[in-house]
């Protein structure tokens, strides 16, 4: 009973010293968040078509790095269609050219790109020389911009008047396109005329309008289209301007009015090109683009909370270490179910382990490697048997013969199109080895019913911490609030205490227990 009650207020003072510590980080980052600093975001697009042909192509423009923005890490999921990324040094534009290589299939793509902005850096236009054709570009009448229309003309010549060096026309241009012009919504034109006619149109109109007028007064121009990054549901791409005066992109934003400068959440994606994902079809493609602030880095103050505070490091820092911090609590996930409701595994920590690794990868062709490799791996392991090696040496071939069953599966997914990413097997080889081993001795022991029993338990078990700890939240919390550990570590200590009858024992000890 001594022990019983130590344990308990063991787990009482971890409770209480987890609580007071995130109530004291808590008052901290409310002080912190008055401080400038840097934010990260991560910008998705979903994109999505049902029954596409073969031979079907989509263009899709990725966002750029700016001085203020960079582009830190960036993921791709597909699934059906072959991808080549392209980066154009002319006009800066990075495109993906997607085909189908699928008949009649659905078809889907996403896109993940982490980004951080630093609101602190002063804004610094882009300096660089133009060469000829690319002049006579961005002085050309192409992509919705107008320039022999007479109605473009005389607006021009109107608006110029006097003007005679381009800063100063830029300056009227602008003028007339963000204060005549009404902001309208993105079911207003797009096109030039229609804009000028109501004077009202949307961002790419005006953007347009802009384009056209500066062009028509030989100031090399181009549309921009890209994102503001801000925490918005269902988030539209927007359309501001750059005019090349004395050797400089200087931006313009007449939608919004912002003259020489854009703020520092302006994410550039595609320039020249109103459209971002730009299809042949659209009847049956869904696009789909979201933003979502992950957390944000403060500057540092000199505080012993600080040395806590896990957000102040690298976001590969933060990424590995989120890794770590969710490992306890996929492991009282898998203390549960063998205490509580008493699922039997292949030892305590195999489930917890197949689950992180499938956060990190795809589950899908995960678990089917897993199975090749497994069953692979297992033909040779009776095979071995044959040799009488001892264990460390018998572990050590099957290990090697593991990372070779495991490389051959990923070149056998790639080849058959079924790798939709860099982190599609990022598997524990360690621990399938030790799977494999163990199944293959609880075969000889046990028999391969019992045997089977327990993988089928292992694998249940990963996957319920895989749909619990696969939950962004958690890995987003793990870093922010590190001393939650010690709420995970307090539930091991109850359940360590737990001496009565587990689930699977009520159920098969039904009638006895009722006497």
């Amino acid at each position: 009973m001594k022990e019983k009650k130590r344990t308990y207020i063991l787990a009482a003072i971890l409770v209480v010293v987890a609580c007071t510590v995130i109530s004291m980080r808590l008052h901290f980052d409310h002080y912190n968040e008055l401080l400038p600093g840097e934010s990260l975001w991560r910008l998705i697009y979903n994109i999505k078509v049902e029954n596409a042909p073969k031979g079907s192509k989509v263009n899709i423009a990725f966002p750029q790095s700016t001085s203020r923005a960079q582009i830190i890490k960036e993921t791709f999921v597909r699934s059906g269609w072959a991808i080549d990324i392209v980066s154009h040094s002319r006009n800066k534009n990075r495109e993906a050219t997607a085909v189908v290589i699928a008949e009649n299939s659905n078809i889907s793509f996403t896109a993940q790109f982490d980004i951080q902005m630093d609101a602190k850096k002063q804004f610094t236009p882009e300096q660089k020389k133009l060469a000829v054709e690319m002049r006579a570009t961005y002085l050309s009448e192409k992509n919705g911009i107008l320039l022999n229309h007479p109605t473009i003309k005389i607006l021009a010549k109107k608006i110029k008047h006097d003007a005679k060096i381009k800063k100063e026309i830029a300056e009227k241009v602008f003028n007339y396109c963000s204060e005549k012009i009404d902001k309208g919504d993105a079911d207003e034109s797009d096109d030039v005329l229609p804009t000028l006619k109501t004077k009202k149109g949307s961002c790419i109109g005006i953007a347009r309008t802009m384009v056209s007028l500066c062009r028509v007064l030989k100031i090399p121009s181009r549309l921009v289209t890209g994102f503001i990054i801000e925490p918005k549901y269902g988030l539209k791409p927007h359309s501001w301007v750059e005019l090349y005066i004395e050797k400089t992109w200087i931006p313009y934003d007449p939608y919004f009015g912002y003259q020489e400068a854009t703020p520092h959440n302006y994410l550039p994606v595609t320039y020249g090109k109103p459209d971002i994902v730009r299809v042949s079809k659209t009847e049956n493609w869904k696009i789909q683009f979201f933003i979502e602030r992950i957390q944000d880095s403060y500057a540092p103050t000199k505080s012993l909370m600080t040395i806590t505070d896990l957000t102040r490091m690298g976001i590969g820092t933060r990424t590995i270490l989120s890794i770590i911090l969710l490992l306890p609590l996929a492991a009282l996930i898998t203390i549960v179910f063998r205490n509580i409701i008493g699922i039997q595994t292949f030892g305590t920590f195999s489930p917890c382990l197949l689950a992180l690794s499938f956060v990190y990868a795809d589950w899908r062709t995960g678990l089917l490697t897993i199975v090749l490799v497994f069953a692979i791996g297992l033909l040779l392991r009776t095979l071995l048997k044959n040799l009488k090696l001892l264990v460390i040496a018998r572990l050590g071939v099957m290990l090697s013969i593991v990372v070779l069953c495991m490389v051959l599966s990923v070149s056998i997914l790639d080849y058959f199109q079924l790798t939709p990413g860099e982190n599609a097997v990022l598997l524990p080889i360690v621990v399938i080895t030790m799977l494999i081993e163990s199944f293959h001795v609880t075969w000889e022991e046990d028999g391969v019913r019992y045997a089977l029993k327990l993988s089928l338990n292992t694998l249940i078990v990963a996957m319920c911490c895989y749909l619990i700890i696969s939950w962004q939240y958690l890995g987003y919390l793990a870093i922010v609030f590190p001393e939650g550990q010690l709420f995970i570590i307090a539930g091991m200590l109850i359940i360590g205490r737990y001496a009565g009858y587990r689930l699977t024992e009520w159920l098969r000890f039904r009638d006895l227990i009722k006497e």
